[in-house]
């Protein structure tokens, strides 16, 4: 039984990172699109509240006026009052009727579970419909896979079959890989369609996925000397990474980016700014 390398155990931890940061990357953007949306509807009621009052009680208030002064003029004046606060708010009814309908344009717009990218289900090729299915599927068969390997060569023994109780790639990376794995399935769940795939989702969807793979390629290929070689088992963990790192650029090669609207592009990015250097803080500025 050969434990492995201390720097294999760090590159795992730090593939892994990048598949949880991914997860956080989608949380903010849903909470910011949420939060958007919410103000739309708030923009919508304040704008609808802003018109003129009643006309009646602005004739009654002229009436009532006039009959101190002149009755001659009281009937005059109660129809100029009357036409000029009917005028006044049938303008302020057809400006609001006009933001009312601007901002739900606006807002139908947007994608209800957080997305920006403007076209559906219905929408997207067959190739599309198809990665994303295959890509749940190979991810959810590789999350259960790692699990099991994790189990059974954390409680490995001197009887357990050679394959397990000489892998080099054992539980502590091995774990470390299942965390990533879960993380991205569970990415792939959340975001089907791929509405919220941006740039920054391609990024550490490949980074996390490549460090893992070339963490497990160094060991796996060039096993310490203390070890009894690579096992099977180790190179088919290998193979799962090899081919996660394909379909994670596959992904990024083939779902286009998100169609994201010119108003809100600035207010987007800012809000993942706050977030990566929230998450980050922690690691490089622990006190500050």
């Amino acid at each position: 039984m050969t434990e492995a390398p201390e720097s294999v155990t760090i590159v795992s931890f730090v593939g892994a990172f990048f598949n949880i940061l991914r997860f956080a990357i989608d949380i903010v953007t849903i909470a910011a699109k949420t939060e958007d949306k919410k103000e739309k509807e708030l923009l919508d009621g304040s704008v609808g509240s802003k018109t003129s009052p009643p006309a009646s009680n602005v004739a009654s208030k002229g009436k009532y006026s006039s009959s101190n002064k002149n009755v001659k003029i009281t009937g005059l004046s109660l129809l100029k009052g009357k036409e000029k606060a009917e005028s006044e708010a049938l303008v302020v009814n057809n400006e609001s009727n006009k933001m009312s309908e601007i901002n739900r344009t606006d807002t139908n717009r947007i994608d209800e579970e957080g997305g920006s990218r403007l076209s559906t289900q219905e929408g997207r090729n067959p190739g599309e419909k198809m990665l994303s299915f295959a890509s749940s599927v190979f991810q959810l068969a590789l999350f259960a896979f790692l699990v099991t390997m994790t189990v059974l060569v954390a409680t490995r023994n001197s009887s357990s079959n050679h394959s397990i109780f000489d892998t080099i790639y054992n539980a502590i990376p091995l774990g470390a890989s299942t965390v990533g794995a879960f993380f991205g399935f569970w990415m792939s769940l959340r975001d089907y369609k791929r509405g919220r795939f941006s740039f920054a989702q391609r990024l550490c969807f490949v980074l996390s996925t490549t460090i893992t793979m070339l963490g497990c390629i160094v060991i796996v290929a060039s096993p310490p000397e203390t070890s009894n070689g690579s096992t099977v088992i180790d190179y088919v963990v290998m193979s799962c990474m090899i081919l996660y790192w394909l379909l994670a650029v596959l992904e990024s090669k083939i779902f286009p980016y998100p169609i994201e609207q010119s108003k809100e592009e600035s207010t987007k990015k800012a809000h993942l700014g706050r977030a990566l250097l929230l998450i980050l803080k922690p690691y490089f500025w622990p006190d500050a």
